[in-house]
């Protein structure tokens, strides 16, 4: 890389596709975007295609390629619900996007304050149509090809044309028709005199000119982003202090970690604004540095009115010695009534005029003077007003800082090689090197003793000293980037400084210069990209990740995160000429959700009222819950609902209905008992499937919007098929009367067990007369075992009574047979008749 990546501008910005299209949809959410109707009628291969519905625009998008005509690539799409009929029959509905792309030209909005890129279609028109279904069968061939048609095309590049210009128009952020040089308030602005656009390849290149400074050449632009240049310096602060990043730059790209909006500013082009109009401008300002304090004192006497408070305030501003100091420190003093004002000099860091009340002894404090505004470079007057709860004895006291630097010329120079160690600072890393260096020149004003003997006499008696100290004091920073110790952030750290009087005694307040100035200067190339929210005070650090609102989209907010504050000295490598201050910002633009107005999906939900117990007899019933289909249920859409019950202990199928689509189909009961689903004897669960689709036809396969099932009902603990159950649990138990031996590692080894088998008695399984303790013994033993009959052997299962008749039960019941469940209690001698088809006795 021969050039430099500003390729000769004063700044260029490089954002990337998916910045753009977050800021181009804020721009649409402020407006409304055109919609069209569909044609009614469209021939395709002879056969009559009706349509039926409307489509809105989209929020628009773009994409970035180098081209020889630098146009972007603007991609639009059109949404809505559409009814199509092929020769007045098979009717379909579906929601659709049409969509299509072209290149439009971009065009420069530049104002004093902002720099905006907007995209004009109107020289061209879209040449052809995509159809996609967003829900809905998929379009037979005549169907596509209608919608695609000339006539929907025409329709569509006029709504094309009627998108407002602002939906369109995105903001550059931090660009604008004046570069401008912020020390702390003082500014100094150049105008850009040519702004050029210019697509690559993922990005968009913005590029300005300010004359006489610079004169790019637009086709050696590069992307930013991904252009090789030094990686920022990373520090991370841990609990033994600041632990470095690399030893020196990691030269290469910067696409990581979600980077899309990269800044450059030129160093000649920055360091000529400040050596040439900001030094103009700055020369012969005075900025307050180690001042004295000259104080205005009046005690309030009985009889005293605000006006003649102020009064004598303002004769003792006017006596010959204040008024010297006052015309030393280009202070001037007026008053009209109760209010004395004061104006001050352009100043970086301003003299900051106090006021104070200081009531008798005893007395409870309280205000008789406000101020309104100190005196600021570009600001108002700083004004002094008397109220009228000042009382006798109250001591009224003005504090006016007199003194300071002088500046006579301020320079900023880029420094050279990478990676050169400071020189004041020797123990600072390698990759810490004096990148930007600041030069005053000016004179130490100071009245009175010398600046190290103390204040100066009170006014009364004051003999006026004037001296002044020149000196030529030079401050060589870097900036490095912090995390690990609170949110991260950007320091501003001294390298190196020189002093050409060493024992001035004001040089500990002369440091801040420096970070001051390249605050101002770094503005121009970072804070501004980001609404000016870098330094959100007076401090030489910067926050790294905030948020702003979206000009003209006050809902939408646009969030950054810095990744990256570099300074690229001038280097004497060919291939990397360095020369520039560049940021690595992460943006991301968020704002509210969709419109109440906005497509959504139908959907459905199965869901089943289970809320019965085993013994009811009530159906169940099966609801599936629909949202978002009104369209749906149009009966001229040919939409059907088809349901199926299952059985689940024999699958055979119990239930089965289909008919038209319609809010009084979307329910069903299945029936316990007594109905073609019954037979509340063995069954206890279903399987219920709901599918609602639209059939086949002549033009297409049946469609399935919904397909869902669902098991219903309850689960029994046994077996309702088998009409007898017993449980036979085996136990473990230790012999109790085996001496335990005990071993030294404290185990219990080789004591018998007793091993027992012990069965319950037999139950009935079926549900309506078996007793209440069945789910109590499923619950505390294994699985369960069945009989189908009691007239076998019972002897092979342990039971004493070998089983029998029914005649012979009375003899052998006892301890074999639930008395409850068979004969409703131990008194009784009646069996219980079962539920149908069980047999009273097998």
């Amino acid at each position: 890389m021969a050039n430099k990546r500003t390729a000769g501008f004063a700044v260029v910005t490089s954002i990337a596709a998916n910045a753009v299209n977050g800021f181009l949809a804020a721009a649409t959410a402020a407006v409304t975007m055109p919609s069209f109707t569909v044609p009614n009628l469209v021939t395709v291969d002879g056969t009559q295609v009706g349509l039926s519905g409307s489509v809105a625009l989209a929020a628009p998008r773009v994409s970035f390629t180098a081209n020889a005509g630098n146009l972007i690539d603007l991609a639009l799409s059109a949404t809505g619900t559409i009814q199509l009929t092929a020769d007045g029959a098979d009717l379909l509905e579906v929601q659709v996007t049409l969509s299509t792309s072209l290149s439009v030209p971009p065009v420069v909005d530049l104002t004093p304050l902002s720099l905006s890129i907007g995209l004009d279609p109107a020289g061209t028109s879209a040449s052809f149509l995509e159809v996609s279904v967003l829900y809905g069968p998929p379009l037979p061939s005549v169907y596509q090809k209608a919608l695609a048609d000339s006539k929907v095309l025409a329709k569509f590049n006029a709504a094309l044309h009627a998108i407002p210009a602002s939906a369109l128009t995105f903001t550059v952020p931090g660009a604008a028709g004046t570069f401008t040089v912020d020390f702390n308030g003082f500014k100094v602005g150049v105008d850009v005199s040519d702004v050029v656009v210019v697509p690559l390849d993922g990005v968009l290149d913005v590029a300005s000119d300010v004359s006489p400074y610079t004169s790019g050449v637009a086709a050696e632009l590069v992307n930013l982003i991904t252009a090789p240049s030094p990686s920022p310096l990373y520090f991370e602060y841990g609990n033994d202090g600041y632990v470095t990043g690399p030893d020196g730059y990691t030269f290469g790209g910067h696409g990581g970690d979600g980077v899309n909006l990269a800044a450059a500013i030129d160093s000649d082009f920055l360091c000529a604004v400040v050596n040439g109009p900001a030094s103009q401008q700055l020369s012969g300002s005075l900025l307050a540095i180690d001042p004295d304090d000259l104080p205005i004192v009046y005690t309030v006497v009985a009889g005293d009115t605000p006006d003649k408070i102020a009064e004598q305030l303002y004769k003792t501003l006017t006596t010959y010695n204040v008024q010297q100091w006052l015309q030393y420190g280009s202070i001037t003093v007026s008053r009209s009534g109760a209010k004395i004002t004061m104006t001050g000099p352009i100043s970086m860091l301003s003299p900051t005029i106090t006021a104070q009340v200081t009531p008798p002894f005893g007395s409870p404090p309280h205000t008789a003077v406000s101020e309104t505004a100190q005196i600021t470079g570009d600001g108002p007057p700083w004004v002094l007003e008397i109220g009228g709860t000042a009382t006798p004895g109250d001591q009224i006291t003005l504090v006016i800082p007199i003194g300071g630097v002088a500046i006579s010329n301020v320079s900023l120079a880029a420094q050279g090689a990478v990676a050169q160690p400071g020189t004041a600072a020797p123990n600072l890393p390698s990759n810490i090197y004096p990148c930007l260096t600041l030069t005053l020149e000016g004179n130490l004003l100071y009245f009175g003793p010398e600046p190290s003997t103390g204040t100066p006499p009170p006014p009364d008696h004051i003999t006026l000293n004037e001296s002044s100290i020149s000196f030529t004091f030079s401050i060589s920073l870097c900036p490095i980037m912090i995390y690990g110790q609170g949110s991260p952030y950007c320091d501003i750290v001294m390298v190196s400084w020189s002093l050409s009087v060493p024992d001035l005694t004001a040089i500990g307040d002369l440091f801040p210069l420096g970070p001051f100035l390249f605050k101002g200067a770094i503005n121009g190339a970072v804070d501004t990209y980001i609404g000016g929210q870098l330094f959100p005070d007076s401090s030489t650090t910067m926050g790294l990740s905030g948020s702003t609102p979206v000009p003209g989209s006050p809902q939408w907010t646009t969030a950054f995160n810095v990744l990256g504050v570099v300074v690229f000295p001038p280097q004497n490598d060919p291939a990397a000429p360095g020369g520039e201050l560049a940021t690595y910002i992460a943006v991301s633009t968020t704002g509210p959700a969709p419109a109440a107005g906005a497509f959504k999906a139908p959907a459905f939900a199965l869901s089943a009222d289970d809320s019965h117990s085993l013994t009811s007899l009530a159906p169940i019933p099966v609801q599936l819950s629909v949202s978002n289909v009104t369209s749906l249920l149009d009966p001229a859409l040919g939409i059907r609902i088809a349901w199926n019950a299952k059985r689940n202990d024999t699958s055979a199928h119990v239930l089965h209905r289909d008919t038209p689509f319609t809010a009084a189909a979307t329910t069903i009961a299945v029936q316990r008992a007594d109905g073609p689903t019954g037979d509340l004897v063995y069954n206890d669960t279903w399987t219920v499937t709901c599918k609602v689709y639209r059939p086949a036809d002549a033009l297409m396969p049946e469609f399935v919007y919904y397909e869902g099932s669902l098991r219903v009902g309850l689960t029994d603990v046994v077996d309702r098929h088998h009409p007898y159950v017993f449980w036979a649990p085996r136990e473990i138990f230790l012999d109790p009367g085996f001496p335990t031996m005990h071993y030294p590692d404290g185990k219990i080894r080789k004591v018998p067990a007793w091993r027992r088998q012990r069965r319950t008695r037999i139950h009935r399984t079926d549900l309506l007369i078996r007793c209440i303790e069945v789910p109590v013994i499923s619950a505390h033993n294994h699985a369960p075992e069945y009989l189908d009959s009691l007239e076998h052997n019972l002897k092979p299962l342990g039971y004493k009574a070998g089983g029998g008749s029914e005649d012979t039960a009375e003899r052998w019941r006892h301890g074999v047979l639930c008395d409850y469940c068979f004969y409703g209690g131990p008194t009784r001698t009646i069996l219980k008749t079962p539920t149908a088809p069980t047999p009273k006795w097998v």
